[in-house]
């Protein structure tokens, strides 16, 4: 059972790393991003399959394996009201 712990706790510092990796990706020269989230962040508008590609290209010709992202772009609501309606219709 520790050694489960153990296994799971080094799986998710690996993946944590991975995952920091592909955000430094994401970000290149357009500095950090504005605030990280659970399950993304919110920075400059990016093309989304461009990034994709160079994550996979980049992962694999640095790691030796690809790592595939699905991102997706966003656009933050530009006001109190449109978050409002958008979570009345969800």
């Amino acid at each position: 059972r520790r050694a489960d712990q153990e296994a799971r706790s080094r799986l998710n510092h690996i993946f944590t790393g991975y995952e920091r990796w592909m955000l430094e990706q994401v970000c290149g020269n357009r500095g950090e991003p504005k605030a990280l989230i659970y399950d993304g962040w919110i920075g400059e508008r990016i093309d989304v399959d461009d990034m994709e590609e160079r994550i996979f290209d980049e992962s694999l010709k640095q790691f030796g394996f690809p790592l595939a992202a699905k991102l997706k772009d966003t656009p933050i609501p530009d006001s109190v009201e449109e978050i409002l309606t958008a979570t009345r219709t969800r």
